[in-house]
């Protein structure tokens, strides 16, 4: 699988500086990334980094990582791709979509018929506290833009189910009948 190549919308300094992200109270595992076999695959290939994986739902070809708990936090469990200590992730290079596009997600719509690209607010992303509107709306458009341009067929694994409190910017496409996730 080849990785497209993704603008962010965050710089560097503003994750490191947030440090909200990777991370999950217990329960709240259903946050942690999806990452498609094409990308487990190029993860293993690349590093030898050790990591358990659980199927995503009852999908065959995504997954979630197995979160591990913080060495620095109590009740606090961690992506075991993150490095605590620089507050970096292991596997920067090879990131999965689904990361790579926080706070950003691809989601199933209410119907389950269509995929619409949606977004979580700054209560799940305080770095958009720092991100001006205007770079923030050039953004949104940009990855609409690429949804649309791009085969993202490699990463329909990576869909969401609905959340009420996902804020919908539009739909990419509608799901043809009778493919799953």
């Amino acid at each position: 699988m080849t990785k497209m190549k993704i603008k962010k919308l965050l710089d560097f300094k503003q994750c490191v500086k947030c440090r909200t992200c990777c991370k999950f109270k217990k329960g709240d595992g259903a946050w942690a990334p999806i990452f498609s076999a094409a990308e487990i695959k190029a993860i293993a290939k690349e590093h030898r980094i050790k990591s358990a994986w659980k199927k995503y739902k009852k999908s065959k070809n995504s997954f979630q990582p197995r979160l591990v708990k913080s060495e620095k936090e109590a009740g606090i469990y961690v992506c075991p791709f993150l490095n605590e200590k620089k507050y970096r992730c292991l596997v920067e290079k090879l990131k999965p979509f689904d990361c790579r596009i926080w706070p950003f997600v691809l989601m199933k719509n209410k119907k389950k018929d269509a995929i619409n690209l949606v977004y979580y607010g700054k209560e799940h992303c305080p770095g958009l506290a720092s991100t001006g509107k205007r770079r923030f709306e050039t953004y949104k458009k940009y990855l609409v833009n690429f949804c649309k341009l791009n085969s993202i067929v490699p990463y329909l694994g990576a869909l969401w189910d609905y959340d009420v409190d996902a804020i919908r910017v539009c739909e990419i496409m509608k799901i043809p009948k009778g493919l799953s996730f």
